[in-house]
């Protein structure tokens, strides 16, 4: 078994390569990236690469984001513009595995739980369309039911 360490698991005031150090000391040497954090590969691979770390997904894909895929047309679009973003810095960081769960940014509101649900199942199909052009070979697309029954996805980034 591998096992990979989200960077949600330590605060922002403990550096980068602080945080790898103490993750290879302890045998793991992958961890989920939050891509929010960085404006390019190079900026996100230049504090783990150089001590063994490797790159296995990513988490909170739209950290910081306050758009709502069952929002307005301009929100839904500038989400996708973010997550095409998100796409690329994982591909040329190699990582795979990404996960959209966002709870803040599928919220239903007063919409009728079945039109959400098929509006989730067609952007998330949106979704992994786009994350084709950076990589992906392999697309998991759970329709998992929560409190507002709404889906989340996986995709897997593999070239």
């Amino acid at each position: 078994m591998k096992l990979s360490v989200s960077q949600l698991g330590w605060k922002d005031h403990i550096p980068n390569r602080e945080a790898a150090k103490i993750l290879m000391d302890n045998g793991i040497d992958q961890i989920d990236i939050l891509p929010g954090k960085y404006s390019t590969a190079s900026d996100a691979l230049v504090d783990f690469l150089p001590l063994g770390i490797t790159f296995a997904g990513a988490q909170s894909l739209l950290f910081g984001c306050t758009d709502n895929m069952f929002g307005t047309d301009q929100e839904v679009n500038s989400m996708t513009d973010r997550l095409e973003n998100v796409f690329k810095l994982c591909s040329e960081c190699r990582a795979r595995k990404l996960t959209f769960g966002s709870p803040r940014n599928r919220k239903i509101g007063d919409m009728n739980p079945e039109v959400a649900r098929k509006r989730a199942v067609q952007y998330f199909r949106r979704l992994g369309k786009l994350a084709e052009k950076y990589g992906r070979s392999e697309e998991h697309t759970s329709e998992l039911q929560s409190h507002s029954f709404i889906s989340y996805a996986v995709f897997c980034l593999k070239k």
